[in-house]
């Protein structure tokens, strides 16, 4: 199971969405398609774009595998037209098999 928590800054103002994607959602080969089906996923998306000055952080678990989630999720991402410059990817204190996503509007 893939645990998303989506952070969400508006205004100085940060709202907590957990949102749980299941391998069975988003089944490696992890596809695009999966992650354009997740209304959450897609509001996000919506959200970096509009805002010029936006920046979507990925924390993620440390290891091997954490950086290949990290990635598959990256390239999902670019496939979808974000720019790679507004991606920022951290290891951090995630759980194995989580990324954590954070809009940060003033990087």
């Amino acid at each position: 199971m893939l645990n998303v928590i989506m952070l969400i800054a508006a205004g100085g103002l940060i709202a907590a969405q957990p949102l749980t994607i299941t391998s069975r959602e988003w089944p490696a080969p992890h596809r695009t398609e999966a992650l354009t089906a997740s209304p959450p996923v897609v509001n996000l998306v919506t959200a970096l774009v509009s805002q010029e000055q936006a920046v979507l952080v990925v924390r993620h678990a440390g290891g091997e595998a954490g950086e290949r989630l990290a990635d598959s999720l990256r390239q999902a991402l670019v496939s979808l037209g974000v720019p790679s410059a507004r991606l920022r990817f951290e290891p951090a204190a995630a759980a194995s098999g989580q990324l954590i996503l954070e809009l940060m509007t003033n990087p």
